[in-house]
């Protein structure tokens, strides 16, 4: 591990030392994990260098995933509204449930339920298991948050008998997906979106699936610092793309927004505000950080 926090570090990947905890997540440590504010940054460093052992996210290297990003979503009220609302119809079919797919140490879903929703709700799905114990480690909640609630591995291009996501197909009403998409190739996105849609619950008539990854003004490909090529959306190639989906579902129709951000690319390292040198290929005229929704409505 060493030898490749090293190397993470030259690269800006990893940052050894989290300088402050912002608010949001210390408030959530505090109150729903009982973790004192003197204690959070040790507690979130050393729990953090487990997970980053496991995979060299830069999320998780640069303490990213302390900055709750689906709480500051737009349509985070209307996750919130839909997930507390009554099931009146006394159906379990009817009832709003949530996954976080790529829920990494379920930061996300725990700030979920500390805002109201409910825990019988509330699903997470990542490809690595071990995430899941450092999660339960970093909030405190084996007790409280039911570790069948969890599904691992969950691998989205790979639909095999065993897939721990088969047991959710149809059921959900909303589906959180960030920081996965653009880890694709653009068929696999296609694979992605499609295997999405299999989770949704057609019976709840509109369900959201919500998240946030790289982007372009211009969309197209673009090659990365590794060499590795990416196709990044903008609001227009990726509505086309959900629209190629829902075609081929009887009764679905799609609508999709999209919000285009300039990524801030200055982390801390050590209380030195650092600028992250990345070359063009990688940050390339045009790149952005994209929030983006699709309300999935069917209608049979």
């Amino acid at each position: 591990m060493a030898s490749d926090i090293g190397e993470a570090v030259k690269s800006h990947i990893f940052n050894p030392k989290l300088s402050d905890v912002p608010p949001a997540f210390s408030e959530l440590l505090e109150k729903y994990s009982g973790v004192p504010k003197d204690a959070q940054i040790e507690h979130i460093t050393s729990t953090r260098n487990k997970a980053f052992k496991h995979h060299a996210y830069p999320c998780l290297g640069r303490f990213r995933f302390t900055g709750l990003e689906l709480s500051s979503f737009p349509k985070y009220s209307d996750v919130l509204k839909i997930l507390k609302q009554p099931n009146d119809s006394g159906s379990d079919e009817k009832e709003p449930l949530f996954i976080d797919l790529g829920c990494c140490v379920g930061q996300d879903i725990r700030k979920l339920i500390l805002d109201g929703a409910p825990v019988t709700r509330v699903y997470g799905a990542d490809l690595l298991p071990p995430f899941i114990d450092i999660g339960y480690e970093m909030f405190r909640d084996a007790d409280r948050f039911p570790r069948d609630h969890f599904l691992a591995p969950a691998n989205l291009l790979e639909d095999t008998p065993d897939d721990p996501l088969r047991r959710m197909d149809g059921r959900l009403t909303i589906v959180h997906i960030s920081a996965v998409f653009h880890l694709f190739q653009l068929d696999n996105q296609t694979v992605t979106a499609k295997r999405i849609m299999r989770l949704l619950n057609r019976k709840a008539g509109k369900c959201l699936v919500l998240g946030a990854d790289t982007a372009n003004i211009t969309s197209g490909f673009y090659t990365r610092t590794s060499g590795t090529v990416r196709y990044r959306h903008n609001l227009e190639s990726w509505t086309q793309l959900w629209k190629d989906v829902a075609k081929e579902l009887p009764g679905c129709s799609v609508e999709v927004e999209m919000q285009l951000n300039k990524r801030d690319v200055t982390t801390r390292f050590n209380d030195i505000e650092v600028e992250q040198k990345r070359s063009q290929a990688y940050m390339e005229e045009g790149f952005r950080w994209a929030v983006w929704s699709v309300w999935v409505t069917f209608t049979d």
